[in-house]
């Protein structure tokens, strides 16, 4: 336990020093951000009612890329285990990855987030667009959020399309015939530290 402590004291302090955090959340809430910035008095939309009590009044953050890809593939797990099969083609349960710039944010550790993944952080402060980066995988390199726009190409924010039938979550005869969604793991497993 003291040497989770010390890990979670040196990445927090390694985030202050860099003032660069990250956050993970659904593609869905990609849009609001980019106009509100994410506020702590929102909660999660797309989580169980005990997850949103739980959040009310946080921001959950990963204080290096790494704790960032750990609550990325956490949102995918939840995703999948949450949402009924035919509902995982829908692209706002693609978690994302978003980088901050920390500067003027308070931060400190999450204990409840720790038990999962190393590094989490939290802050009540909201926190501007004008603050928030998204990584574009077609150009390489962290974009302000203000730019984002929802008429991307999946590809173009590191999402794979597959066939559901393929990969057995569905039989021939269940499958509408569209494409589904998630993460291509090999693009976030590449994507370089923000900054």
């Amino acid at each position: 336990m003291f040497y989770k402590y010390k890990l979670t004291s040196y990445i927090l302090n390694a985030a202050l020093e860099r003032d660069i955090i990250y956050h993970v959340t659904y593609l869905a809430n990609i849009q609001s951000i980019s106009r509100q910035g994410l506020r702590p008095d929102l909660g999660g939309r797309y989580h169980a009612p005990a997850y949103r009590e739980i959040s009310r009044g946080k921001i959950f953050l990963g204080g290096d890329l790494d704790s960032a890809r750990g609550w990325l593939y956490a949102l995918k797990e939840h995703a999948e285990n949450e949402q009924e099969p035919r509902d995982l083609n829908d692209p706002k349960f693609i978690p994302w990855i978003l980088a901050i710039d920390s500067s003027d944010i308070n931060i400190s550790k999450d204990e409840l987030g720790e038990g999962r993944v190393w590094g989490s952080l939290k802050t009540e402060d909201w926190i501007p667009p004008t603050h928030i980066s998204f990584y574009s995988p077609t150009i390489n390199r962290w974009i302000p959020i203000q730019t984002f726009s929802s008429k991307l190409a999946p590809s173009e924010f590191g999402i794979r399309e597959y066939n559901p039938v393929e990969e057995g979550y569905l039989s021939q005869d269940e499958w509408n015939g569209e494409p589904w969604y998630e993460i291509d793991e090999e693009v976030w497993n590449s994507v370089p530290e923000a900054g």
